[in-house]
């Protein structure tokens, strides 16, 4: 299932951004995107993640702003000097140089970890920044599941609607397996018949004469057990979109069963337009199969 959400939250110092996305998936896939700062997070983040989503591939951004306050007398960047140091020290080793100059000390303070909070604020560790992370995270997955569940009830729609379409083959199927039965028997009476004419015997087949063919015959395309699993299937496929929670693995199990019982059914039963509707039941089930995938 698929869905958006994007939560901020700040404290006196942190401006966390966190985005959520969601794709469909049979499993659950996270893809974390930070700074290398907060990469260390991942652990944390798929667990929260856990808590709230069973299936999807997820996108998680972290993106954060640190913050300058407003009445500070002194509110200008420093500069961690030793390391700015090391920084020119390693440059000058590696490339040779005899002089820094201006150009390269500029651009050494955009390495990691020369310039430092702003006044006399004080950077917090990740263990401290964690909870408001934490909250924005949390808030992104609220927004998200919102979203999701907003899918989840068109497509619990289409899912009974099919599931509609398929009782209505079922019970055309019931209703037809009787005449089967009756119009193997009647083929099997006319074979029988004909066999006597070509033989040249004048008379007419009598129904003892089939009756042990028939009965034979009605066993071989007894559907009623399939039907009736079937039908029990079916009637726990509904339960579920109604009212169970988490249902998209149990879905995967039904389908199977139900493609199970509707193969035996096509298979016994011997018939044109039974096949036929075995056909459509096939192929609604498919469309089932491909919906439910994405269900969690």
């Amino acid at each position: 299932m698929t869905g958006h959400g994007e939560c901020t939250r700040e404290s006196n110092s942190l401006c966390c951004v966190v985005e959520v996305r969601a794709v469909n998936n049979r499993h659950l896939k996270m893809v974390f995107r930070s700074d290398d700062t907060h990469s260390v997070l991942e652990p944390d983040v798929e667990r929260v993640l856990r808590e709230t989503i069973k299936r999807g591939s997820v996108m998680v951004s972290f993106k954060s702003k640190r913050l300058a306050p407003s009445s500070s007398q002194g509110d200008k960047p420093l500069i961690d000097t030793s390391l700015l140091q090391s920084y020119l020290s390693q440059i000058h080793a590696a490339a040779s140089l005899e002089k820094s100059g201006e150009i390269l000390a500029a651009a050494c303070l955009q390495l990691p970890g020369v310039l430092l909070t702003t006044g006399n604020e004080v950077a917090t560790s990740l263990e401290e920044e964690w909870p408001l992370w934490e909250s924005a995270l949390r808030g992104a997955l609220e927004k998200l599941q919102k979203m999701r569940q907003r899918e989840g009830m068109a497509m619990a729609r289409e899912l009974l609607a099919l599931h509609a379409n398929i009782k209505t083959e079922a019970k055309s199927i019931a209703e037809r397996a009787p005449e089967v039965v009756k119009l193997h028997r009647e083929k099997l009476r006319s074979r029988l018949e004909t066999a006597f004419s070509q033989a040249g015997l004048e008379r007419r087949v009598e129904p003892h004469e089939v009756l042990r063919e028939a009965a034979m015959m009605a066993e071989r395309l007894d559907i009623s057990e399939e039907a009736v699993r079937l039908s029990s299937h079916m009637d726990q496929f509904a339960r579920f979109v109604e009212h169970e929670e988490s249902p998209g693995r149990k879905f995967d199990f039904l389908i199977q069963e139900m493609l199970r019982e509707t193969n035996t059914i096509g298979s016994k039963a011997s018939d044109l337009e039974i096949a036929h509707r075995v056909v459509e039941i096939k192929g609604l089930l498919e469309r089932i199969r491909e919906l439910v995938q994405n269900v969690e």
